[in-house]
């Protein structure tokens, strides 16, 4: 049983055509951008396909901590707190991760 999200992303750093936040030194080189899969867990947790997430309980995001990374030693079932950004403001959220094998089924 491996983890999910339910999420798509692109590190904003890599790619100069999605918006880059700069709101004090929590946000900055840590954002990732994402595609929300429909019904997954952060969908159903009230993430929308524009929040840009910065970090999963408490950790932030940077180039050499992957979302990935953050979700892996999590169990399907876990509940982990999400903050993101919305419309330039900081938000949090807590996301029901789902099992990965269950969504090939």
């Amino acid at each position: 049983m491996k983890p999910w999200l339910g999420v798509h992303y692109t590190l904003i750093e890599s790619n100069p055509s999605l918006p880059k936040f700069e709101i004090g030194a929590q946000i900055t080189k840590t954002a990732q951008d994402f595609a929300i899969a429909k019904n997954g867990p952060a969908e159903k947790a009230g993430l929308k396909e524009e929040d840009i997430l910065i970090s999963v309980d408490g950790t932030l995001f940077t180039q050499g901590k992957a979302l990935a990374e953050l979700i892996t030693p999590h169990h399907p079932g876990d509940r982990v707190k999400i903050q993101f950004v919305r419309e330039g403001k900081i938000g949090e959220t807590t996301v029901t991760l789902g099992d990965a094998d269950q969504i090939q089924k």
